[in-house]
């Protein structure tokens, strides 16, 4: 999401502008708006009450960010469910239509977008996965580019950051835990974004396109892939545009606040037990 923010012509959510969405931001003060000074002290706060977060996700004021936070101010977001323990919560949201949240996050994007347009929205967050079928009816042109990891990274990477975030607000935690929630999530975003993926992949009518992105690619050649990504797309690459990506790469390069450390085994975690859990995505995506 950060390198197609390098293209002038896009438009990402910043941080900021999706905790105070309203009123919307104006163009000729979008650097300077006072609100972003306000976001950065309280960031300051939440880095301070957990240092090692920079390691695993840099936040920024007027950085790009997962658009999840905009689902947070209808009070239905996974990212609930990760900073507290609210299983009852949990199981609530998984029995929830969400295609009103996307109509509401469209609204949400037509505000920002009110003074300040781009040609094309850029989005991220994990958490669609989970429902994709409610994204597809309210953007039903988009092009969904799906992230694959090996899952047994993913899951420790994501126990790991859950240990940080809950770390919070719990005074006592226990790592095996938090690995068998993160597994629970992952588990069932996966499950739904295949079976949604599936459906519109066979529906004729379908006008939305799905990319496959493997992480060891983009980590591999950052650009190449991007420019690979242009095309599938239909985006129109430049070289102004591989200057940028360049220039934002070699000032923001891989573990660059520190190496984010975890391991399955500190969660009471297995391998043999998350290929069992991901035998189906594994044998699609990674032909197992």
């Amino acid at each position: 999401q950060r390198l197609f923010a390098q293209d002038a012509r896009l438009r990402s959510p910043q941080y900021w502008e999706m905790v105070y969405t309203c009123p919307p931001p104006e163009k000729d003060t979008y650097t300077t708006d006072p609100r972003i000074q306000k976001v950065e002290k309280e960031i300051d706060v939440f880095y301070k009450l957990c240092p090692q977060f920079k390691t695993i996700h840099e936040v920024g004021a007027r950085l790009p960010e997962e658009c999840i936070f905009l689902f947070e101010n209808d009070l239905i977001s996974d990212s609930l469910n990760m900073a507290f323990d609210l299983p009852e919560y949990y199981k609530w949201l998984n029995g929830q239509s969400l295609r009103p949240v996307y109509e509401r996050h469209k609204k949400q994007l037509q505000l920002l977008q009110y003074r300040n347009r781009g040609e094309r929205w850029v989005l991220k967050a994990p958490g669609h996965l989970r429902s994709l079928r409610s994204l597809m009816q309210v953007y039903p042109d988009a092009c969904i580019i799906q992230t694959h990891r090996d899952p047994v990274e993913t899951i420790a990477s994501a126990t790991s950051m859950g240990m940080e975030t809950l770390s919070i607000f719990h005074d006592k935690l226990l790592p095996e835990d938090v690995g068998k929630k993160a597994l629970e999530w992952i588990g069932f975003c996966i499950d739904q974004s295949m079976d949604d993926r599936e459906q519109a992949e066979s529906n004729p009518n379908s006008q939305v396109r799905f990319f496959d992105l493997y992480y060891k690619d983009i980590v591999a050649d950052p650009v190449g892939t991007m420019r690979d990504l242009y095309d599938q797309c239909g985006l129109a690459w430049s070289s102004s545009v591989e200057q940028q990506m360049n220039a934002f790469l070699a000032e923001n390069h891989q573990h660059k606040h520190g190496k984010h450390q975890y391991a399955l085994e500190q969660f009471g975690l297995k391998e043999e037990q998350i290929n069992e859990r991901f035998a189906s995505y594994n044998k699609r995506f990674f032909k197992q």
